[in-house]
Formats: structure tokens, sequence, C-alpha cells
């Protein structure tokens, strides 16, 4: 907020503004900002061209249904504003200390969000768990700082028509879900993709996840275009168990938490959606590990 913009003085202005949050239950500090940021004040570390935002952007699913039950005025009001409040919530948690973040816009049930891709996953994760038991899908988009915001909006509500609309996850009716990085991972897995990337990403790895990340894309991709995918799998089971136990000889003591769980994963899926599922969280998990490893170069 501009305060040469306001009739009343800035201490006015704050002080009005914290009373308002008060008294609506929001718990949050008004700070004056006296020059204007760009998107390469959000991203920390020397060299800001090299590592990525992500802009995300998505809503809480069926609140249509949940509106069309609602038959007063009042009630309109009431169910939105306490949505609101819980994404806000739900935000201002996962917001760590000192961390630079765009809100584009919250309203309602609608959330647009820009920051560091690592701290955006913690909010969006932070949203998702302050909202249950009601289900939020979002689409999701990384690019450098430099890029126009209008395009990354763009993409990004693409990949959010995807989540709504992807009906392929196993044990799901669709929605609930993430899509970004060229896979739709549910809310409920994005948790621990992101947890098993935290672990496994100071690992000394990044050559022998690299080729894994290149396996996994061709296997999607024929998977995606029809191939059988019974043999395949077999042949992928193999091949990541035989690479993984030769790296563990060479470097004795290492364990990749992650790579075991969607190994697993993808070895005891029955079904061709829980396999490509399963092989686009390894995917993922491979392909945050990367970024991470951009953002320490950094």
């Amino acid at each position: 907020i501009d305060p040469s913009l306001l009739s009343s003085s800035m201490s006015e202005c704050k002080e009005a503004f914290n009373e308002l949050c008060k008294k609506n239950g929001f718990w949050y500090k008004i700070r004056f900002i006296k020059h204007t940021k760009n998107f390469e004040d959000l991203v920390d570390g020397s060299n800001k061209t090299k590592t990525f935002l992500m802009h995300m952007l998505g809503d809480v699913d069926n609140l249509g249904k949940t509106f069309m039950k609602i038959e007063t005025l009042d009630g309109y009001i009431q169910l939105s504003n306490e949505i609101e409040r819980i994404i806000c919530c739900g935000i201002y948690k996962g917001i760590e200390e000192g961390s630079n973040i765009y809100i584009g816009y919250v309203g309602g049930d609608d959330v647009y969000i820009i920051a560091e891709w690592d701290k955006c996953l913690k909010i969006y994760i932070s949203l998702v768990e302050e909202l249950k038991p009601v289900t939020f899908s979002s689409g999701a988009v990384l690019v450098k700082v430099k890029e126009p915001a209008y395009l990354a909006k763009k993409f990004a509500q693409e990949n959010e028509v995807i989540s709504k609309t992807n009906k392929n996850l196993p044990n799901s009716e669709g929605k609930d879900c993430i899509t970004f990085i060229g896979a739709s991972v549910k809310n409920q897995d994005i948790k621990d993709v992101v947890m098993y990337m935290e672990k496994d990403k100071e690992k000394d790895v990044s050559s022998f996840l690299y080729k894994i990340l290149n396996i996994a894309n061709k296997e999607i991709e024929k998977v995606e275009n029809g191939e059988e995918w019974c043999k395949s799998k077999t042949k992928l089971c193999i091949y990541l168990n035989y690479h993984y136990g030769r790296l563990k000889q060479r470097k004795e003591d290492l364990v990749l938490e992650g790579l075991e769980k969607y190994m697993k994963d993808i070895g005891s899926s029955t079904k061709m959606n829980d396999y490509l599922y399963n092989l686009k969280k390894l995917k993922t998990y491979i392909s945050l590990i990367s970024l991470s490893k951009r953002k320490e170069v950094v």
C-alpha cells in the first residue's frame, strides 16, 4: 500500500487495518512497502537468473455444488468468508520467516501465489492441510524470474484445468491434486514427494538420478502412447534394482528413501494407471532434487 495515496497518516492506517484483522479473526501485521519490488526480489541467492519461481493458482473443488444447497444471501457470504479465512490461515502457516512471496489474489476460494518454487510448494501443502476435509485443485508452472507473469499465469491455468479434469489418477475421481512439471500428483502424495526430496537432495548422486529421470520419461511416453506396459514394467524394475544396488556398493551407507519408496510402488503396480502414476511420482521427486541442486549452485 502506498501511504501517499491515503488521507490518513501511516500509523493511523496501520492501526485501523490491524484492528480490522483482529476483529475478523486474522492476526496479521501490516507492513508498508515504500519501493516497488520486482520478481527477482522473491528469489534468494546472488545469481537470481538461474533459479525458478513457481506460479500457482487453484480453487476449492466442487464449491458450486455446495453453494447450490444454500438458500440465503447470508449463507453465501458466511461460507465464502469462512473458506477465505481458512485459506489465508493455511497460506500464513506455510510462509517461512523471512520469505518473500507475492500473493496475486486470495478471494473466496480462488488463490494465486508467486514465490520461489520450494517455498511455494510448502505454502501449497500447508493450505491443503488447513482445508481438509475440503479438497483443493491447482495448476502450477516453474519459470525464470524474467519470464512475463501473464504468460506464466496462463500456463498455470492450463495445468489447473488438467487437475480439475484428470480422471486417470488411481483410487480417485479426479481433482484434489496439483499439476506441474508434466505430472499430476494427488495432494495426499505431494507432501511425501517434497519430504523425500528434502531428505535425499544432499546425496551426491545427481548423474545417477538424471539417468533414472530420462528412463522414467521415456517409459511414461511409451505407456501414454498405448504400448504394452507389463513386460516393460518388469524390465524397468530389474534395471532400477540392479543399478541402485551397484550404486550402494560403491557408496557405503547410501540410502535414497524416495527412490526406494517409488521403486517399490512401481513394482507393486497392478494396473496401468497405477504404474503410470507411480512413474510420475518418481519423475517429480527426481525433478525437484535436480531443481534444489541448481538452487545450491546459485
